[in-house]
């Protein structure tokens, strides 16, 4: 008896373990091969070798769905989940006796015992009820005991499962597993959404699962003869199953799932019959309830047997691709089961690339235009950062191009989120860079079109006014002017969506009239402002210095920004040779007048911002991808460093005379009076780029106004901090200064370093988002 029991918490152990997800054992699973089916002579199996099958401690794998998170909105608190009572046929005589092991009685009698113990599993327990009643708990232990021996005897042992057996197993199975499940957990009334509502787990679930694992067990012991086991397995056994799957335990979903797949893949009489029923489920959920439990189940059932068909297709596997799996996307909790679809989805086009077109048209039939979770815009515009993908359009410009081009451009200005003005913005950009003449060809042809448009709704504008007039003027109007009312209400609705439309686009208020001529094309290769039409310029998509984002080449840019910071370090620290301390002045002017030089002279290129906090606040504005900002600041970074190792190859011994021009903490300043006087002034100067340069494009006072800003921060905090405001200015002479030197000083440089970079950008941001909320946000256009 001490055996027995120490073997029964020996199985519950193992039962008891953590199920692994790991879906690529699946995959590595014999095939099952179909010598009457050719199309599915590949498809994958679930089933585990023999080997494997007979030392396995694992339960099935579980593979849990995967949910998009869409963030916003306040947090949901979620239900506490309750466990949920299926109405099982609950047996009458629920009294169990302790039957002897089978492993301990003869061999002649094992089938006998066998099948005693599969009888005595066929008792039903109310966990609702007998897990209150002290009576009842012995037996229910019994019946626990009795599974864990089952599924270690099959698995443990060979010719076990003689022709008593299968029905015995299956009629076992059955009367555990087949019930009318509990009603939904959500309240009556309320909308049924996975992603929030808590599942019911099942309180029967420490037999069910037991059950489960045996009949896995006999599925997959290589003692399994389909022949003979098919004719217990029935269509209507499947159908039970199928019913099952709507449960909301996943736990059990599971499990089902497993136990479909290797049924599916043991008896070939019923794959026919399965996939039909599975297919009227899903058009069951597609075109009525939209609501079962078990969808991603089955779809991750079909991935593998459409990993099987045979090339070509047949015109019954595209049919199920176009009207099954295609329409499951418009459902409104597609992001419960879209990982399975995707998989499905993917696996036909590999299959049958020329399924691409009619998929993608089926996407754009069935995605809904309204619902907040399914709003793709930004993604979509995230394929232009895509380098093979423009690539095919570059080399097919002169077809892309003009389908494109009309809706980037309508939606530049109309729709809602900021955010995507400036991507969209950005992929008109790319796009000019790719063909200029096509480019100002679709501008071209774009306007004339919203030009005809215009005119025809004027034409059939006044046209119904005349109508109206006429109308009026008949003495029977006063009569038939009720009938007519909703029509004329919706008519004049029509028209004032479409001038309002046009008020966004245009940025201009309609007086329906053309009014406007169109902008006209820069017919040369530089990418300015001009270069698009001004009705383009997104709102969120503000201008760099002096003029528009170049043409130039990253490299071009780079080197811009280097051969600026090498210039500006290397001034900034000989200015102050022959003066010691420096004076205050000397360093506001020499700084200021260098900063206005360069903006002046690189702008054009780079944009000229020669600052790393620059980059961070035209980044965070969108007017500077994230790609380019990190190479700008890299080059900053490595200008200062060349222009202060410059200035100590010019200067010898005096550069260690004038502290290596590195900026210092005066006497008696707090590291926090430091940061706030560092991004106080940074923001003051990033403040003036935006405003002066970003904001009004082509200002040609831009630079003196950055100059300005730079010599009058110095004067301000100069004796404090030294006045960086700029990390790639502190950053050279710090490191030059570690080369060469290692004494005390340069430990007390190292010290407060960081102060030169935190602050910076910390002002550098706060600049951004000032200018992102209170000005950015503004109606007018950035031009």
């Amino acid at each position: 008896m001490l055996k027995s029991k120490k073997k029964d918490k020996e199985n519950k152990e193992k039962v008891d373990k953590p199920v692994k997800n790991d879906t690529k054992k699946e995959k590595k699973g014999e095939d099952i091969l179909d010598q009457n089916n050719p199309e599915e002579s590949i498809i994958p199996s679930i089933q585990a070798d023999a080997t494997n099958a007979s030392t396995s401690k694992e339960a099935p794998p579980v593979a849990p769905l995967k949910r998009t998170c869409y963030g916003g909105g306040p947090a949901v608190p979620h239900k506490e989940r309750r466990p949920s009572l299926s109405r099982f046929s609950i047996s009458n005589n629920r009294k169990l006796e302790q039957l002897p092991n089978i492993i301990d009685v003869p061999a002649a009698d094992r089938e006998h015992l066998f099948i005693q113990k599969l009888r005595q599993c066929s008792v039903v327990f109310d966990f609702g009820k007998d897990v209150f009643d002290a009576s009842k708990l012995n037996d229910m232990e019994v019946k626990r005991a009795t599974l864990n021996e089952l599924i270690d005897y099959v698995s443990r042992n060979r010719q076990v499962l003689t022709d008593n057996i299968y029905p015995e197993a299956c009629s076992m199975f059955a009367v555990n597993v087949f019930r009318i499940l509990p009603p939904t957990t959500t309240p009556p009334g309320v909308e049924y959404d996975p992603d929030e509502d808590e599942p019911g787990l099942e309180a029967a679930w420490p037999h069910l699962q037991l059950v489960y694992q045996f009949f896995l067990k006999i599925l997959e012991s290589p003692d399994f003869i389909p022949t003979v086991a098919k004719k217990h397995f029935s269509q209507q056994f499947v159908l039970r199953i199928l019913d099952i799957m709507d449960t909301e335990d996943p736990r059990e979903r599971d499990y089902l799932k497993a136990t479909l797949h290797r049924i599916y893949g043991k008896l070939l009489n019923l794959r026919p019959f399965i996939r039909k029923n599975i297919n009227n489920l899903f058009y069951t959920f597609i075109y009525e309830t939209e609501r079962h439990n078990g969808i991603a189940e089955f779809l991750e059932i079909f991935g593998s047997i459409i990993n099987g068909f045979s090339v070509p297709l047949k015109e019954e596997h595209k049919t199920f691709l176009l009207r099954v799996l295609v329409p499951l996307h418009k459902a409104k909790h597609l992001s419960v089961y879209h990982p399975q679809l995707a998989y499905c989805i993917v696996q036909f086009i590999e299959k049958d690339p020329l399924l691409t077109g009619p998929i993608i048209s089926g996407l754009l039939k069935y995605w809904p235009k309204v619902r907040s979770p399914k709003e793709v815009a930004e993604r979509a515009l995230f394929y232009f950062n895509n380098d093979y993908l423009m690539n095919l359009i570059s080399e097919n410009t002169e077809v892309i191009l003009p389908i494109i081009f009309p809706a980037l451009h309508k939606h530049s200005k109309t729709h809602w989120n900021k955010t995507i003005h400036g991507l969209i913005y950005n992929a008109l950009k790319s796009l000019m860079e790719l063909n200029q003449r096509q480019f100002d060809e679709c501008t071209r042809n774009y306007q004339k079109l919203r030009d005809t448009e215009k005119e025809s709704r004027i034409q059939k504008e006044e046209l119904w006014e005349k109508i109206e007039i006429a109308a009026r003027a008949n003495p029977t109007w006063s009569e038939v002017k009720p009938m007519f009312a909703d029509d004329l209400s919706k008519s004049y609705d029509r028209l004032s969506i479409f001038y309002e439309e046009e008020e966004q686009e245009n940025g201009t208020e309609s007086n329906f009239a053309i009014d406007k001529a169109p902008t006209p094309i820069k017919k040369d290769n530089s990418f300015t402002q001009s270069s698009i039409p001004a009705d383009v310029a997104p709102v969120d998509a503000p201008s760099d210095m002096a003029d528009d984002a170049p043409p130039h080449s990253l490299v071009t840019r780079c080197a811009a920004e280097f051969f600026g910071l090498v210039v500006f370090v290397f001034i900034g620290t000989t200015q102050a040779l022959g003066a010691a301390p420096v004076p205050v002045l000397n360093a506001a002017l020499a700084h200021g007048l260098v900063i206005f030089i360069l903006i002046a002279a690189f702008g054009h290129l780079s944009g000229g911002h020669f600052n790393p906090a620059v980059t961070v606040g035209i980044a965070a504005v969108g007017r500077i991808s994230p790609i380019d900002a990190v190479c700008y600041i890299a080059s900053q970074l490595s200008g200062g460093f060349f222009g202060s190792l410059l200035a100590k190859i010019v200067l010898g011994d005096s550069f260690i005379r004038l502290g290596f021009g590195a900026t210092v903490f005066g006497a008696n300043v707090a590291w926090y009076q430091g940061l706030v006087a560092e991004a106080f002034c940074t923001f003051v100067l990033v403040q003036t780029v935006l405003m002066t340069a970003v904001d009004t494009p082509g200002n040609s006072l831009a630079p003196l106004a950055i100059g300005l800003a730079v010599a009058a921060d110095i004067l301000a905090i100069g004796p404090l901090t030294g006045a960086s405001m700029n990390p790639a200015r502190s950053f050279g002479p710090n490191i030059v200064a570690t080369m060469f030197h290692s004494d005390r000083l340069v430990k007390h440089f190292w010290s407060l370093h960081y102060i030169y970079y935190l602050g910076p950008i910390l002002g550098a941001v706060v600049a951004a988002l000032l200018f992102r909320v209170f000005y950015a946000r503004e109606a007018r256009i950035l031009k």
